[in-house]
């Protein structure tokens, strides 16, 4: 619009357009300035654990030593993310001959030293639940896996700021996609099973 067209404007809508465009960047303000809330994953309180058939039982073992962020943007939770990482050799199954093979042979901790774990997609499910789609690098290959979250408890610290709980479940996957496998010749005897389920509990701390 030129500055004659402008001025030929009664002054009525010249009001209504400035309180449009004003109305629009407070708007744009209050977007930018949308709730977001950083956590950090506390190593000590959180349970990384896995389970996988071996014969007619099951072996169950954690990982420990996890560590990470969640950032949860509180009125768009779909833009919520995760990150967490542990080192590969925590893997303990409470079997100290067991976990020197998954450490030296399986899991080769050496030349793969860290699991790390990225969220790329967020879908709220319910109040207080999620399915997360992540990035699960382990053994040096990246694959997706979705875990199912639920938030089991807020409360708040001396300081004020927020503890939270979380708990996930799902995320099965196949051992044998990220090359989690044995020489063939243990691999036809070892009664060791293909899926992997994990199941993890997480306090985070602002």
């Amino acid at each position: 619009m030129t500055k004659d067209r402008a001025q030929e404007l009664p002054v009525a809508p010249r009001i209504r357009a400035a309180a449009f465009f004003l109305g629009a960047f407070a708007l744009a303000n209050v977007s930018v300035r949308a709730e977001t809330r950083t956590f950090a994953i506390d190593p000590v309180r959180t349970k990384v654990q896995f389970e996988i058939k071996h014969f007619f039982g099951k072996v169950i073992g954690e990982f420990h030593d996890v560590r990470g962020t969640l950032v949860i943007d509180v009125d768009h939770p779909e833009n919520s993310l995760v990150t967490a990482t542990c080192p590969s050799r925590t893997v303990d199954t409470a079997n100290r001959t067991r976990d020197g093979h998954l450490r030296s042979e399986l899991f080769e901790v050496e030349k793969f030293p860290r699991v790390n774990f990225r969220s790329s997609k967020v879908v709220q499910t319910a109040k207080d639940q999620a399915d997360v789609t992540a990035d699960l690098t382990l053994h040096g290959v990246t694959r997706p896996i979705v875990l199912h979250v639920t938030l089991l408890e807020r409360s708040k610290q001396a300081n004020g700021k927020e503890i939270s709980r979380w708990r996930a479940s799902g995320g099965s996957f196949s051992r044998r996609t990220f090359g989690l496998m044995w020489s063939r010749g243990v691999e036809a005897v070892s009664g060791i099973g293909d899926e992997i389920t994990l199941k993890i509990e997480c306090e985070a701390r602002e």
